[in-house]
């Protein structure tokens, strides 16, 4: 974007590692930040009915299928499920599984509170390897001084690159 716009590359300033607390220039990225926590604070504002007590939950029919569905309250939820993997995942059932959530709506009920469940320990399992990843990153610049995408070319380069380029 610095090409198109014309504006100068803000990696020169840290010989192209990124902008961080261990390798400098942090301050350069204030307005960003700032725009992040307003936009962080709009949600929470937002969402302030969602809070544990507040929130209804138990069993309701849902509006579109007409069948009882468990509403439950999980803290930071924001219902944003773009590819509505939670719907998806609930569903996978095995035969036997689906013929017993189609003769008993609790049973049902279960299943998918259960899967729910596992989405949700999933998420946060994957979010957690996914931060300690990126501390690694920013570890791995702060030591050695150079840009991990220098690092390690492999992980940057695209696939297509590396098939056809015979080195890998």
């Amino acid at each position: 974007l610095a090409g198109i716009t014309g504006l100068p590359f803000e990696l020169d300033s840290t010989q192209g590692r990124a902008p961080a607390v261990l390798n400098g220039n942090i301050g350069e990225a204030a307005p960003v930040l700032a725009l992040a926590l307003l936009f962080a604070s709009y949600l929470e504002c937002a969402t302030l009915d969602q809070v544990h007590g507040l929130t209804a939950t138990g069993k309701t029919i849902s509006a579109k299928s007409g069948q009882p569905v468990l509403k439950t309250y999980t803290p930071g939820d924001l219902n944003f499920d773009p590819f509505n993997l939670y719907t998806f995942f609930g569903w996978q059932a095995p035969p036997m599984i689906e013929a017993s959530a189609s003769a008993d709506p609790e049973y049902r009920m279960r299943w998918i509170a259960f899967n729910r469940k596992e989405m949700e320990t999933a998420e946060i399992k994957n979010g957690r390897l996914a931060m300690l990843g990126i501390t690694g990153f920013a570890f791995q610049e702060a030591l050695w001084g150079t840009p991990v995408v220098d690092q390690t070319p492999l992980l940057f380069t695209p696939i297509s690159d590396l098939i056809f380029s015979g080195r890998y």
